[in-house]
């Protein structure tokens, strides 16, 4: 059984798992969980059956691979149009409250306009109401703030400190190229954005030069923040080994040269 904070209310615990091969006229909602699950059990599949992934990505975040099983949201009467909706922000969610954040976010459209992708909303989607939220910019603005607050505490302390000093500090942590390759490597952010079908294909996120991950981190940090304050920030960051981890990509770039 999941922790209390992570259950799903009573209408999503009423899951009906269809078993056998997906068939090409999948609808879009099953599309989306599809494709994450079949990210996920391609990473598992590369590094070996036995092997364990590194951080604290997942091997499935929804019980089936590329033929196994779809997941249908339904009631025992049938639900009404707005519960379809309700349930299908929760699968869009679910995965990034679990195996990110480990809390369920009250606001499911400002975490959705953090993980959505404007190209996944030019395709053919099955709920027009997810067209109607907002695109949030403000949230990578309101992230960028707040990872630097987040970086500047994390500061040693000490007399006689530079302005350079500290801006040093915060541009090693906090600058675009290093938050992609935290993103990317660590978190594997770009498995939990519902990307279109051309940039999935394309892996966007894998282009040289490209820090589309740094975005996606700063809106993710926002949204947290927007939830839960800047403690919940700062706590995020040390559950995923935020500070660590880029000490280590920075040594690493180090030995390379």
């Amino acid at each position: 059984m999941r922790p209390r904070a992570l259950r799903r209310p009573p209408h999503m615990r009423r899951v009906a798992v269809h078993v056998g091969r997906v068939r090409s006229g999948i609808s879009p909602r099953d599309r989306v969980v599809q494709h994450l699950g079949m990210v996920f059990q391609r990473q598992i599949n590369s590094r070996g059956e036995n092997s364990t992934p590194p951080g604290p990505m997942i091997a499935n975040p929804y019980p089936f691979s590329d033929t196994s099983a779809v997941h249908t949201a339904r009631g025992d009467t049938g639900m009404e149009k707005d519960t379809d909706w309700a349930n299908y922000q929760y699968e869009i969610c679910y995965p990034v409250e679990k195996y990110l954040l480990g809390y369920p976010i009250q606001d499911k459209q400002r975490l959705i306009s953090a993980i959505i992708s404007n190209a996944f909303l030019n395709e053919t989607i099955e709920f027009e109401q997810l067209r109607k939220i907002p695109a949030d910019k403000s949230l990578a603005t309101i992230g960028d703030y707040i990872l630097d607050f987040a970086i500047m505490e994390h500061f040693p302390r000490r007399e006689n400190t530079t302005p350079k000093e500290i801006n040093d500090f915060r541009e090693m942590y906090g600058e675009n190229k290093t938050l992609h390759r935290f993103a990317k490597t660590h978190l594997r952010l770009q498995n939990f954005i519902l990307w279109g079908t051309d940039e999935k294909n394309k892996h966007v996120w894998d282009q040289p030069a490209t820090d589309i991950l740094a975005d996606r981190l700063e809106m993710l940090i926002g949204v947290i923040y927007l939830e839960k304050g800047i403690g919940a920030v700062k706590t995020f960051l040390e559950k995923h080994n935020f500070f660590p981890e880029i000490d280590r990509f920075r040594k690493d770039e180090l030995t390379t040269k």
